[in-house]
């Protein structure tokens, strides 16, 4: 159904894909599997016709096809769901789930088809809601709602999981495999092994930009899978609590809940999509300040905007790095150094000296993988764009880091390393509030973990003795 022939592409010298070159059969889910700057986004947007490829050549049914632009892709019969939200956050969601289609000239046809293919997707939403009131799970349920509105022979999905909740991946599923059923081909990309064996046919392998291999995703081995991402064996630190201090955070009742944290203490927070954490974390870091009481060390503050927060030693890396955390026109070395300039400034001028060597402690320790401190942050992998939202928190040393999500849309490999991250920030005396909504991963990290249902705390467990069971049933 679909060919890559030595497709190729290269952005400031950095090689995204080269020489690329698998098959895909008819109506088969095919899974893209590998580590942050391996490539796999690159290869979909050249399939989208997002970007050109610099080689190479895509076979679609046999036939060799040219792609100019995302709306040559429609017409060829070709989909994509981006790992990045690219709605438009002023219109409706049946204005943007049909966006570009004749039916925008018909509002009642619009109305009544976006409901119904809504509906479809197991979805309740309202049709002419903004689509700036979604949070970003929904907004990625409605990007694949747009992606199937045009019908497509091929469909390709990036990360379309990373914002979903375990009930919203099992509708994603059921209708993946209805459409797989339907005669639809679908590539999927996705860092959670578990779904890839869970849902696909086979799987094709990719590392630094090559293809490595194509294997049968059911039956591949785990370990077998990650040796061919990473190219090594990939160590998980599970390490071992940090020693915990006194109290550094107290709240109570902010947007109804409380709780503290100790020093050196990983507190993990757990909840279904719509449980209120997030917006306990904004409100906590001053986005949207909510009645409440605050301590830190003890002592009552009042926290009414991020630079408050800052202030107070309170740091966040939020859930949409791209919208929130960084600001992509900008080099990565402005990026890690905007939120400590009056550190690295004598009378309002920034050292470049001083600058550089701050910037490349954090390229070398993170392992950001890039062309050099000047790269935009546009051009980087998901992964990499992460830690350069965490280096720019790092610097200033907080007392209290919030991380919102912190590994979604990152493979194996990088999750280790920043695993490793979070650890070694507590055992340094750092309370971090890991906010995630991945089991494995909050009952591998937190020494303690709160669980959040409807805004409120539902239920507190320890890390280590915690089950899926105690946790989901707390969450439900």
């Amino acid at each position: 159904m679909l060919s890559f022939r030595g497709i190729s592409k290269s952005y400031g010298g950095i090689h995204a894909v080269r020489d690329v070159s698998f098959d895909v059969q008819p109506a088969e889910i095919h899974a893209i599997v590998g580590a942050n700057g391996a490539g796999k986004s690159t290869l979909l947007k050249i399939l989208s016709g997002v970007v050109a490829p610099d080689e190479g050549e895509i076979l679609l049914d046999g036939r060799a096809v040219r792609i100019h632009s995302p709306h040559g892709a429609h017409k060829l019969g070709i989909g994509l769901v981006p790992q990045e939200t690219t709605l438009c956050e002023n219109l409706s969601i049946a204005e943007n789930i049909f966006l570009g289609s004749y039916r925008w000239l018909r509002p009642d046809v619009l109305q009544a088809d976006a409901k119904r293919r809504l509906h479809d997707l197991g979805l309740d939403y309202d049709p002419s809601l903004p689509v700036s009131r979604l949070s970003v799970a929904q907004k990625q349920l409605v990007q694949i709602v747009r992606a199937l509105a045009f019908d497509p022979k091929v469909l390709a999905l990036d990360e379309p999981t990373s914002s979903l909740s375990e009930g919203e991946v099992d509708v994603l599923f059921r209708i993946l495999r209805d459409l797989k059923t339907r005669g639809v081909t679908l590539l999927f990309v996705s860092h959670r092994l578990k779904e890839i064996q869970s849902i696909s046919d086979r799987a094709t392998v990719m590392r630094d930009g090559r293809w490595v291999a194509t294997v049968d995703a059911r039956s591949t081995p785990r370990e077998e899978l990650v040796g061919h991402m990473a190219g090594r064996e990939v160590a998980v630190d599970r390490g071992g609590a940090a020693s915990l201090g006194d109290e550094v955070l107290s709240v109570r009742n902010l947007r109804g809940a409380s709780f503290s944290v100790r020093r050196g203490e990983v507190l993990g927070w757990f909840g279904l999509v719509g449980a209120g954490r997030t917006e306990l974390a904004r409100a906590l870091f001053g986005i949207d300040p909510s009645p409440g009481e605050i301590a830190i060390d003890g002592r009552p503050v009042r926290i009414a905007s991020p630079q408050d927060a800052i202030a107070r030693g309170i740091g966040l890396v939020p859930e949409d790095r791209k919208l929130q955390g960084l600001v992509l026109k900008m080099p990565i070395g402005q990026n890690i150094s905007l939120s400590s300039l009056p550190k690295l400034s004598r009378w309002g001028v920034v050292s470049t000296a001083r600058e550089r060597a701050l910037v490349q402690e954090y390229v070398d320790k993170l392992r950001i993988r890039c062309a050099g401190d000047w790269q935009a942050a546009s051009e980087l992998s998901g992964g990499n764009q992460q830690k350069v939202v965490l280096s720019k928190w790092l610097e200033t040393r907080p007392k209290v880091l919030i991380l919102d999500e912190p590994t979604k849309g990152v493979d194996l490999a990088a999750k280790a390393e920043l695993q490793a991250i979070v650890r070694e920030l507590a055992r340094g005396g750092t309370a971090v509030i890991l906010i995630s909504s991945e089991l494995e991963e909050v009952r591998q990290m937190a020494d303690r973990i709160l669980v959040f249902r409807a805004g409120r705390v539902a239920g507190e467990f320890p890390g280590a003795g915690a089950t899926d069971q105690q946790l989901m049933s707390a969450a439900t």
